[in-house]
């Protein structure tokens, strides 16, 4: 397997977007989910030696799209993207080497093709790295190594799912889940927040709690709220139930009873343990103007939910 990827070429990668085939029909039908039609001009334009084509086709035939599941056919688009320095196209082949679903399971090419990934500079590769030494898939575990990539991917500028994952990961090892890594609160917590600013919704829901109650951190109510309202906002029920509490009690944020019952009909949608009478409690000692208004609330989040 050839993965040596030539300096111009990858600096072109690094520095624009991946693209589809020259040919804008094939990459227009794609666009358009009309894979069944772009998929024979995918492969005609790279059978005329269009390399953007190959990941596409690589993709194809991983999800389906336009032809049948072919996990060999896929993993064969997928290197010849790699021979042409497409950074992504390592990173999926390394996730078909390292899928158990996928029947052609190799952790060592794998974890070559993640670093391969990494070092183009694709950080969320990281993450599938450091999850490879926490095991011993590959004969050895080594958790300094584990944290050395899992702290590359948790502080991927572009963030996302990845970086969220990672911090998540490294929390939970700090928190003495991790052979041979000494655990430290604190240093779990600031793992813990950094998944919660990435966007893990669990996360900013305990960050809020902890920055609520000062357990294991200072007391910040104003910053308790806002990583409340952000695990609310990302569909969390219990999360959306706290941050009708912190409206009703005026917790970080100016208190408004409106907003409060607003989000505790939205926590019972969501979750409907979270009630135990409080959405009644609420109406019964609101006037019916607020409870118009309550409601009205409730809709405009719940048509945000459904987007």
């Amino acid at each position: 397997m050839n993965y040596i990827i030539k300096a111009s070429l990858l600096l072109l990668i690094l520095i624009t977007a991946p693209t589809y085939a020259e040919d804008d029909t094939a990459s227009s039908l794609y666009q358009q989910k009309k894979f069944t039609d772009a998929y024979p001009l995918f492969l005609k334009n790279a059978g005329a030696g269009d390399q953007s084509s190959f990941y596409t086709l690589g993709m194809m035939n991983q999800l389906g799209q336009g032809t049948e599941i072919n996990i060999p056919q896929a993993l064969k688009w997928y290197l010849k993207a790699i021979d042409a320095g497409n950074l992504d196209a390592a990173f999926m082949a390394g996730e078909l080497y390292n899928a158990n679903d996928t029947f052609i399971l190799n952790y060592y090419e794998a974890e070559l093709l993640y670093k391969l990934a990494l070092n183009g500079g694709l950080l969320k590769a990281a993450l599938p790295l450091g999850r490879l030494y926490t095991t011993n898939v590959n004969g050895v575990v080594h958790m300094p190594t584990a944290v050395k990539y899992l702290e590359i991917a948790a502080l991927d500028p572009l963030g996302g799912d990845a970086a969220a994952e990672a911090a998540s990961f490294l929390s939970q090892i700090y928190r003495g889940n991790g052979k041979s890594i000494i655990a430290n609160e604190r240093t779990a917590f600031k793992w813990l927040e950094v998944a919660a600013e990435n966007g893990d919704a669990a996360a900013a829901a305990a960050v809020g709690l902890s920055c609520y109650s000062g357990d294991k951190v200072e007391k910040n109510p104003a910053k308790a709220f806002r990583f409340i309202r952000s695990a609310a906002s990302r569909g969390h029920g219990i999360a959306q139930f706290n941050l009708g509490l912190f409206y009703y009690q005026g917790a970080g944020t100016r208190a408004d009873p409106v907003k409060a019952l607003a989000w505790f009909m939205v926590a019972k949608n969501t979750d409907p343990a979270t009630d135990n009478g409080t959405i009644e409690k609420f109406k019964a000692a609101l006037t019916p103007t607020k409870n118009k208004a309550a409601m009205k609330e409730y809709k405009n989040l719940m048509l945000r939910f459904s987007k």
